[in-house]
Formats: structure tokens, C-alpha cells, sequence
């Protein structure tokens, strides 16, 4: 599947604010929810560390 850059922003969002949620009710990183929400959100920045470092440039390259 494959995501635009706001649809995974969106996503990323929408999974950080489900961790801050699921930390506040388990303050614990050892919290089989908070180990999954924060292991979803680092595979989410690494896919759009992935996306914007490999995406093609669009500024013109060379001359006028």
C-alpha cells in the first residue's frame, strides 16, 4: 500500500496522539500498549524518513 506524504502524516499524527492517551492511562513503557503504539509510531517515521529522503526533487536542476 501505498501512502501519499499527508495521508501518512496523518497517521503519524493520529498514532502519536493514540500513545500519549495510552501513556497517560499506563505511565509505563513496559505496557503492552504503549510498547505497541510506540513501536508503530517509529515504523511510521522510519517509512517517512524513507519517502522524503528518496523522494525526487522537484527544483530544477542546472540552467534557467
Amino acid at each position: 500500500m501505498d501512502l501519499d506524504e499527508e495521508a501518512l502524516i496523518e497517521l503519524i499524527e493520529s498514532t502519536r496522539d493514540r500513545l500519549l492517551e495510552v501513556y497517560q492511562i499506563h505511565p509505563t513503557f513496559l505496557h503492552p500498549l504503549v510498547i505497541q503504539y510506540s513501536t508503530e509510531l517509529d515504523r511510521l517515521l522510519d517509512l517517512y524518513m524513507h519517502k522524503t529522503q528518496t523522494a525526487p526533487s522537484h527544483t530544477p536542476r542546472g540552467g534557467t
